[in-house]
């Protein structure tokens, strides 16, 4: 409601009081643009500015009118090109970008840090441009730089400045001229000690001729959890037991004698063992006596314990990588061998340390190095893993190579995997030999078997159904001797058996081996076999030949209808199909059988899984059993989506001959 009275009392102001009204909001904007601690710019779509607020120009010490239409690359410090350039073009496809930071150069050649926020400028749904704000960090990033020079410095520092500490305190001895000097510099001396000393982050300790404490630092106060004035005056018997006081007792008495001793020291500390990096140099008396001794002591444990860590985690993968049988390298990118295992150097004919440093290429023959140069190349040109085999002495290799990048993703080393898959590739020809002489024998055993059922079904033909036959004439020879109805009904009964006997014999022959498929030969058997079907089963089959002559060797025939009988069987048990369509046609040199229905279909993918069911085998009969014959199966389906097969065979070199010269 508020929003929309608000709208309507702008709509009637008028036009002068509007625009006023505009400009006053145009004034606030640029005033408040103008008076922000942020910078404030606008860049087109080239990345030129547009707009930056009077913050920008300070910085940069550039004016307004020389930065707009200026390049924001052009005051960003060169190193920084590449990462703007391409936070840039993010933006401008639309991403979010997360704040970045970036250096530039000033007018006067210095260099300043600002954090900056970018977001796109729509026109629509089109981006024109990116509005950004920049936050001063100059402060923090050279705090930063200084902080991280500071720390890496403090260790020579407290060495450094220790030193200067003896030797401006002999030079004190020696050369003091006056009291009001003396006092000077010995309150100059104990400042700068004292910031080392309570701002170090290791233990510094002094300690008299009897070897007790007389100073300790916070540092030894907060890792023993004991205050100064409990440890000064107390001897390490006190502190830390006997056994670590007779060992620093050795140790503090060859200082005392003058000495400079170091040495990594293992003490409990809260009951945890804890090692030190330990340093302790005499401290001298106004006469050149030494009066007692210094110490600073540097809790190494955590290093310790990387440096452990780091020793077995080598040594774990030293072995893992020996273990292998692989050969497993890492080679520079110029061909030095950075890293191998024993397996590697074995097949080199040398040692690991004799072999690691020398180049790839002395190591292989010239042209095995060639070839994989060439086979690796793509690792280096795209940055992703490469694999392939090649032979070496009668060896065969199967290899992975893993490009390694560095920061800017430029490939600097090859991690090389190479497997001896010699026995394998044995293994796997022996394998595809069994294989054949398997598939081989299955279709011989199909044709062994159907040989052997037009065996039987000549027989029975031959002989059963003769005799059958024969039967029936005699019988109808006694009909018409006796008239007698007691005698003709029996007859008639057993008239009608060896009819039933007969037409059942018929159909046993015909189940045994079609003798429409030996007679009248391929296309009309398959023809006979649709109607048989249609006929005895509720499924309407449709048949359709190109009427193309299809000559078949007998054996090829007689595995092709055995496999598309077992088709057309499968539509009427497993389908759940109405209608079924059988088409014949030829396709080059081969003969095509495609069988399709409107059933419920199936997932293919299942049938390797379910190659144990009596469906699945079945067809992975048929596929075993033509393969042999230079046939083969393919199937089409989907669940609820009915399927197509399509059963392919070779033609007789005669018929092929003669159709295609």
């Amino acid at each position: 409601m508020n929003a929309g009275k608000g709208c309507l009392e702008v709509s009637k102001l008028s036009d002068g009081r509007l625009e006023h009204a505009l400009e006053g909001i145009d004034a606030t904007c640029e005033t408040f643009l103008e008076t922000i601690s942020d910078g404030v710019y606008l860049l087109d779509k080239d990345g030129c500015f547009t707009y930056v607020n009077k913050i920008i120009q300070e910085r940069s010490g550039i004016p307004f009118d020389k930065l707009v239409g200026m390049r924001g690359l052009d005051i960003v410090n060169p190193e920084d090109h590449k990462h703007v350039q391409m936070l840039f073009e993010r933006v401008m496809r639309g991403e979010e970008v997360p704040p970045y930071e970036l250096s530039y150069r000033t007018s006067q050649g210095g260099t300043n840090y600002v954090e900056l926020n970018s977001r796109a400028i729509f026109r629509g749904k089109e981006i024109v441009g990116i509005q950004g704000v920049s936050r001063d960090i100059t402060r923090r990033k050279r705090a930063e730089m200084a902080l991280e020079k500071l720390n890496s410095e403090l260790e020579s520092r407290v060495k450094k400045r220790t030193d200067d500490l003896e030797e401006a305190n002999r030079k004190l001895v020696k050369e003091i001229e006056s009291r009001k000097r003396t006092e000077m510099a010995l309150r100059e001396s104990e400042r700068r000690f004292r910031a080392i000393f309570d701002s170090a982050q290791d233990c510094i300790f002094m300690k008299d001729e009897e070897l007790r404490y007389t100073l300790v630092n916070p540092c030894m106060e907060r890792l023993f959890g004991v205050s100064a004035s409990k440890m000064i005056g107390e001897t390490d018997k006190r502190l830390f037991g006997a056994e670590a006081f007779f060992h620093s007792a050795e140790v503090d008495t060859q200082v005392l004698g003058g000495e400079v001793f170091e040495e990594e020291d293992t003490r409990p500390v809260k009951g945890v063992p804890t090692t030190f990096h330990v340093i302790k140099v005499p401290m001298y008396d106004r006469s050149e006596r030494v009066s007692g001794l210094c110490g600073i002591a540097r809790n190494i444990t955590g290093r310790k314990k990387a440096e452990d860590a780091l020793r077995h985690s080598e040594m774990t993968t030293r072995a893992l990588l020996n273990a292998t049988t692989e050969v497993i390298m890492l080679i520079d990118k110029d061909g030095p061998v950075l890293a191998l295992n024993e397996t590697a150097a074995r097949r080199f004919g040398k040692g690991v340390a004799e072999a690691r440093g020398l180049n790839i290429a002395d190591l292989v023959e010239p042209e095995v190095f060639k070839r994989r140069r060439r086979l690796a190349e793509p690792a280096f040109e795209s940055g992703k893993p490469v694999r392939f085999q090649d032979e070496r002495n009668g060896r065969i290799f199967d290899t992975n190579i893993y490009p390694v990048v560095d920061g800017k993703g430029e490939v600097i080393q090859l991690a090389v995997f190479a497997r001896d898959i010699t026995a394998e590739k044995e293994t796997e020809r022996k394998l595809l030999s069994h294989q054949h002489k398997l598939r081989s024998l299955a279709s011989e055993l199909s044709l062994a078997e159907e040989r052997q059922r037009r065996g039987i079904a000549n027989e029975v033909h031959d002989h059963i159904g003769q005799n059958l036959a024969f039967a029936k004439i005699k019988l109808g020879e006694l009909r018409r001797q006796n008239t007698s109805k007691d005698f003709l009904n029996p007859i008639g009964e057993i008239t009608s058996l060896i009819d039933r006997t007969i037409q059942d014999t018929r159909e046993l022959v015909s189940e045994l081996g079609s003798p429409v498929l030996y007679e009248l030969g391929f296309v009309p058997a398959v023809q006979g076999f649709c109607r048989k079907i249609e006929k005895r089963y509720d499924l309407v089959v449709a048949f359709k030949d190109d009427n193309r002559p299809k000559l078949l060797a007998d054996d090829v025939q007689v595995l092709l209808f055995q496999s598309f009988r077992e088709i057309l069987l499968n539509v009427v048990k497993h389908a759940e199909a109405k209608n079924a369509n059988v088409s014949l046609s030829r396709d080059g040199d081969h003969v095509l059988i495609c069988v399709s229905d409107d059933g419920d279909g199936f997932e293919v993918a299942d049938l390797d899984s379910k190659v144990h069911d009596k469906k699945s085998f079945g067809l992975f009969s048929i596929q075993e059993r033509l393969e042999p014959i230079g046939g083969g199966m393919q199937i089409e389906s989907k669940r609820g989506q009915g399927t197509l097969v399509t059963l392919t065979a070779p033609l007789g070199e005669e018929i092929y001959t003669l159709n295609n010269p």
